[in-house]
């Protein structure tokens, strides 16, 4: 059967609001870094310095990629929750739940392999690290220790770019496609049909 472009909406941003809870929930714990502060409220003035004409873009560029690496290196643990979370919510969840999250089964659609069976738990696994941007998340985490503070801001630049070069590709193959599959669904030989 053919998947419906707005019911996987609606199943991806009930799905993205669950995990940004369990997020919010397993990090509200977890102690504030007052570098993280410092290096947002750095990166606020320094983009307040660039808009009122007090810095040329070369010197913007130079200090507000520093206050992103300040921040992203202080960020690391939020970031290694999430991309935890993501995967054990639509790779495993959905796996033991035969293809479905919640905003699925409230969607009534459910992720299925091409033969129409129920996806492996590897695929769904992969599926979750391309669709919901682990794959990205991991890269900038790597980023931050492996590339040097001055260069971070261009690599991060670059994943972001190459992030959103997919998400539109995905969306327009959803959109066109014939079978409605995207991207990350002929990866992963799968497939979303509406329940029957």
């Amino acid at each position: 059967m053919k998947s419906y472009f707005l019911p996987r909406a609606m199943a991806y941003i009930i799905d993205i609001i669950i995990v940004s809870l369990i997020c919010m929930l397993l990090t509200f714990w977890i102690p504030s870094s007052t570098k993280y502060k410092e290096a947002v409220e750095n990166s606020q003035k320094i983009q307040e310095s660039y808009q009122n004409g007090e810095i040329s873009v070369k010197e913007y560029l130079k200090q507000n990629g520093e206050a992103t690496y300040d921040a992203s290196r202080e960020n690391v643990i939020y970031n290694v929750i999430s991309v935890i979370v993501t995967i054990c919510y639509f790779g495993t969840y959905a796996y033991y739940s035969d293809g479905k999250t919640i905003g699925k089964k409230l969607a009534k659609i459910k992720i299925a392999s091409v033969d129409g069976s129920n996806p492996t738990h590897m695929s769904l696994i992969l599926r979750s690290v391309l669709l919901y941007n682990v794959i990205f998340i991991f890269l900038n985490i790597v980023c931050c220790f492996v590339v040097s503070r001055s260069t971070y801001f261009y690599y991060n630049m670059g994943i972001s770019a190459v992030e959103s070069l997919f998400f539109l590709v995905t969306i327009g193959m959803m959109l066109f496609r014939k079978d409605g599959r995207g991207l990350h669904d002929l990866i992963c030989k799968t497939k979303v049909i509406c329940e029957e």
